[in-house]
């Protein structure tokens, strides 16, 4: 007779969650400079991790794309790196950390930043980085 133990069954769940992550890349869009040059290149990338731990621990409302957490980090005097999870979803749902990384990361390699989304997230995540005004001071916040 053949049984299953839960560490045996947790392993069993372990694969299938492993090889449908590993196939699935999100959709990336870059930005655009735009006409008044606004979004400036510089490297975001450092702060992904410490904000996609940071929005996984909350719901974000539901809505028409109003609904999002803003990451807004001083990277170097003059410019602050913006890092936004914005829910699509109809009701209020808590990002993923992983998936937020995992969008995040190509999109920071976008020229000035982008945005990224995987086909079964109500999130969309996005990153770029702005001038910001010296006498406004730091911004390393989580905004909701």
């Amino acid at each position: 007779m053949f049984s299953l133990n839960s560490a045996t069954l947790s392993l069993i769940f372990l694969a299938i969650t492993a090889t449908r992550c590993i196939g699935q890349q999100p959709a990336i869009g870059c930005y655009s400079d735009g006409p008044n040059n606004i979004l400036v290149p510089f490297d975001c990338s450092p702060f992904i991790e410490q904000f996609c731990a940071s929005i996984s621990e909350a719901p974000i409302p539901g809505g028409d794309g109003d609904a999002r957490l803003v990451g807004c980090f001083t990277s170097t005097p003059g410019l602050e790196c913006n890092l936004v999870a914005t829910n699509f979803g109809a009701t209020a749902a808590v990002p993923g950390a992983a998936n937020c990384s995992a969008a995040l990361t190509p999109a920071a390699a976008c020229h000035v930043g982008g945005f990224g989304q995987f086909s079964d997230d109500v999130f969309i995540y996005g990153i770029d980085t702005v001038f910001n005004d010296p006498l406004d001071g730091p911004c390393d916040v989580i905004l909701g």
